[in-house]
């Protein structure tokens, strides 16, 4: 039996029903203009909402095109974890959480370890307060105060008003206070 085989697909159609096969493709089927795809007249307008128009992932919200929704949402639905907190994200939110997670670690400059973000004012403040030796003058000086100390030729006293700073990181600024006899004292307005 003879065969002739159609150019738009793998198809062989034997010779006999070869006109047969050709009028009902020229009335029933068409090749979509965007893919390429051999599609059912019928099923067009389907073919194009299915595959071609704009769709939102319900899980990271990325606008797709209808032939990316598909293979995008089977990656999209392998959450993975973040490596802090171990709580499943979107692929698309993974990284930005991962930055910002409570549970993320954070160097000390101190202690020379890593740390939870979530703890990292209290931490700095209790290890900062922890005190060395100088070795410059032998004092005895807080470690969140030593960069200064130094620079300042051991000279901590001499440190400006306006370079001190309280533990919230507020510059400390000096008022006049007035005392029960009207005297003019400066005090530490924090």
């Amino acid at each position: 039996m003879k065969y002739y085989k159609k150019l738009n697909s793998e198809k062989q159609i034997p010779a006999n029903k070869w006109i047969l096969h050709e009028n009902y493709c020229v009335q029933h089927v068409k090749k979509c203009e965007t893919c390429g795809e051999i599609i059912n007249k019928e099923e067009e307008e389907e073919h194009i909402q299915e595959y071609h128009s704009k769709r939102k992932c319900e899980i990271c919200r990325e606008d797709l095109t209808g032939e990316n929704y598909f293979t995008h949402k089977q990656t999209c639905l392998i959450k993975p974890k973040c490596k802090f907190c171990h709580k499943d994200f979107a692929p698309k939110t993974i990284e930005n959480h991962e930055k910002n997670c409570c549970l993320n670690l954070f160097y000390c400059n101190f202690c020379f370890s890593d740390h939870p973000v979530k703890d990292k004012r209290d931490h700095v403040y209790f290890c900062g307060a922890k005190t060395e030796k100088c070795a410059r003058c032998d004092k005895y000086v807080m470690l969140r105060d030593m960069d200064m100390h130094v620079s300042l030729d051991c000279h901590p006293d001499e440190i400006p008003l306006a370079q001190q700073v309280d533990l919230n990181n507020i510059q400390v600024r000096s008022r006049r206070v007035t005392g029960k006899n009207n005297t003019g004292v400066i005090g530490i307005l924090i």
